[in-house]
C-alpha cells in the first residue's frame, strides 16, 4: 500500500510542479508542458540501465552506486541553486518594486510616464 502511495505521487505531482514554473499565458497548455517533463525525463530513464550495466561490468556494483549517488548529488546541487536564484530573482524585485512609502513610484516615473505613476500612487 505506502508504495502504491508513493508510486501514485511521482506520476502526479510533477504536473502541479510544472504548473509553478510555466508562464502565466501558457496555463492552458499545461499538458503540453507536463508531456515536454515526461519526455525529457524518458531519454535519461532509457540511458541509465545500459551505463549502469556497463558500470558493472567494468568495474563493480559499487561503481553503479557511486554513480547513482553522483547524480543524485548533482540534482540536489542544481535544485539548490535554482532555488536561491529564484530566491534572489523574488527579493530583487520586491525590494524594487515592493516599497509601500511610494519611492519606487519614483524610480518607475522614469520608465513609465508621469500620469501611471500618479494613478498608482493614489491606489496607495
Amino acid at each position: 500500500m505506502v508504495f502504491g502511495v508513493l508510486a501514485g505521487s511521482m506520476l502526479g505531482l510533477p504536473a502541479s510542479g510544472v504548473a509553478q514554473i510555466i508562464p502565466a499565458d501558457s496555463q492552458d497548455s499545461l499538458g503540453v508542458w507536463t508531456g515536454i517533463l515526461w519526455s525529457s525525463c524518458c531519454v535519461f530513464a532509457l540511458a541509465g540501465p545500459p551505463i549502469a550495466g556497463a558500470l558493472r561490468e567494468q568495474f563493480s556494483i559499487e561503481a553503479v552506486g557511486y554513480w547513482a549517488g553522483a547524480n543524485l548529488l548533482v540534482a540536489g546541487l542544481l535544485s539548490t541553486a535554482a532555488m536561491l536564484a529564484s530566491s534572489v530573482a523574488d527579493d530583487t524585485k520586491q525590494s524594487h518594486f515592493g516599497s509601500s512609502d511610494g519611492s519606487s513610484l519614483h524610480e518607475l516615473g522614469h520608465v513609465m510616464g508621469r500620469e501611471d505613476v500618479e494613478i498608482a500612487r493614489a491606489g496607495l
